[in-house]
């Protein structure tokens, strides 16, 4: 029911570039993560795919809405045994970027909503733990972007940033604050 509900949400975002909104982003973005629970500890960065909307409001100021999604798997460390989480992340977020010098460089500022359902695994030999776990949160982030024309309607896009978080969770102890980039083509609608 829930990946039903992510899948809508990614689709609003396409349709809506379709519905006023100037462009369109697609592509990988990474974001720090770092948790533990009963001494099983992770510190990784994670990929996530990202859709993102954009509209301009003047020359030098673009709105932005954007939905990254991941689903899998990632090795957690203990002295003794062994340990993964397997679930899924999706981030909601609304922001402005800001171009004060140039069209291809400037800054960006948002806000985002985040949600991650998961289980925590760990064992020794046949035995074998199964612990669920949900985070809710929510943030601010800040960063830079640049853009690299390829033609009139695509571009490169990159950018990096810092995430400023706090997060709510049933069990395990996380922080999502930390640095986030992303990597991908950018698509004029218009032109």
């Amino acid at each position: 029911m829930k990946f039903c509900v992510l899948k809508g949400l990614a689709g609003i975002l396409v349709t809506l570039a379709g519905c006023g909104f100037d462009s369109f982003q697609t592509g990988i973005t990474t974001r720090e993560v770092r948790g533990e629970y009963n001494r099983y500890k992770i510190d990784r960065f994670i990929p996530l795919y990202r859709v993102q909307a954009n509209k301009m409001f003047d020359n030098k100021t673009e709105g932005y809405a954007r939905f990254d999604y991941n689903k899998g798997e990632i090795a957690a460390e203990h002295p003794a045994f062994w340990g993964d989480v397997n679930g899924h992340i999706e981030s909601f977020g609304i922001g402005v970027n800001y171009f004060p010098f140039s069209d291809c460089w400037g800054f960006e500022f948002g806000g985002e909503f985040f949600h991650a359902d998961f289980y925590m695994n760990g064992g020794l030999g046949r035995l074998k733990i199964k612990t669920p776990d949900e985070i809710f949160g929510w943030g601010v982030n800040a960063g830079i972007f640049a853009e690299i024309p390829i033609n009139k309607k695509v571009s490169l896009f990159g950018s990096a940033g810092y995430n400023f978080t706090d997060n709510w969770t049933a069990r395990a102890w996380s922080d999502f604050d930390g640095w986030s980039g992303f990597a991908g083509v950018r698509i004029n609608l218009n032109d």
